[in-house]
């Protein structure tokens, strides 16, 4: 399979032809290979959109795929905060009774006589 270095298409064993169609093709093609991009090995996709959404998004100087990689990122992460948050409250949950007893006893040894 073909890969995008740089804008150019190299086929291994690949003839001109090949390579001509594999432009014409477009979309097609790219749907099909890795690119890659500032030394990060990419992956082409097609996402479906509504026109205010992409309209908002084309007002926004600057990549669009380099924007909305970067939204995807900023969002599961935020999702694996949210998972991490929620492990973290049943821990603290199930272990109700023994933190607030240790709690106590940590006040106690602190008060003053």
């Amino acid at each position: 399979m073909g890969r995008i270095y740089g804008g150019s298409i190299q086929e291994p064993g690949g003839d001109e032809t090949t390579k001509i169609a594999a432009l014409v093709a477009g979309p097609t093609f790219a749907r099909a290979t890795r690119t890659l991009y500032n030394g990060r090995n990419m992956k082409t996709i097609a996402i479906t959109i509504d026109d205010e959404t992409l309209a908002r998004l084309d007002r926004v100087r600057g990549n669009r795929s380099k924007l909305i990689r970067e939204a995807v990122r900023e969002h599961l992460a935020r999702r694996d905060r949210l998972a991490s948050d929620q492990q973290e409250a049943r821990i603290v949950r199930r272990h109700r009774s023994r933190l607030a007893r240790q709690a106590r006893v940590l006040v106690r040894s602190q008060a003053k006589p």
